[in-house]
């Protein structure tokens, strides 16, 4: 056991006596690095041009009397100007307007209701207390009775367009004029519905 523990401890000896010189290696031995910082490249910077809008173009405007000789041209056409086509000459532009269909806004006068019949309020409605109205393009003839009639807008839809239509048929128009004589027209006519 003595010659055990002794060889024990020699080989201890030399391990640790062996083991030295390789830490002093490790301890010679050491690893270096630098770090080096990089700068980014800067972006370059992009400047965005907004298009260039081109000049707007000037046209002249319109001269009020026109020539046979447009831009130079010569048609072989007799001048003519605007002051031809005076109010004093619309009938006989126009002919003979007992034909001719007209809406509101080109005659001279705008027909107008002289007489209205009675609005029966429709009995499911009024039940319910429904409100609106229905807006209808009438066409007047050249005595003021309603010739034809359609509805162009109603509110609520569904409710009260039948009753508009047969009340409409009933009234009777002062009829459009256009140069003194009376026209056929279309217009628009509105009819509410309200209780109360």
């Amino acid at each position: 056991m003595l010659v055990g523990s002794g060889l024990i401890f020699f080989c201890l000896y030399l391990m640790n006596r062996f083991a030295e010189p390789l830490k002093a290696e490790k301890a010679t031995q050491s690893t270096t690095f630098e770090v080096q910082r990089q700068e980014r490249p800067k972006p370059k910077r992009v400047v965005k041009r907004k298009p260039q809008k081109a000049p707007p173009k000037i046209t002249p405007p319109p001269s009020l009397t026109m020539g046979s000789d447009i831009a130079g041209l010569d048609f072989g056409l007799p001048a003519f100007s605007l002051d031809d086509f005076s109010q004093q000459d619309h009938g006989d532009l126009l002919g003979n307007t007992e034909n001719v269909v007209m809406t509101s806004d080109l005659v001279d006068s705008p027909p107008r209701p002289l007489t209205r019949a009675e609005i029966h309020y429709p009995r499911r409605a009024k039940a319910r207390e429904i409100e609106g109205y229905v807006v209808m393009s009438i066409l007047i003839d050249t005595s003021g009775r309603v010739t034809r009639a359609k509805v162009i807008e109603a509110d609520p839809a569904g409710v009260f367009e039948n009753e508009a239509l047969r009340n409409i048929e009933k009234w009777i128009f002062e009829p459009a004029s256009y140069d003194g004589q009376p026209v056929k027209t279309w217009a628009n006519q509105t009819i509410r519905f309200q209780l109360g």
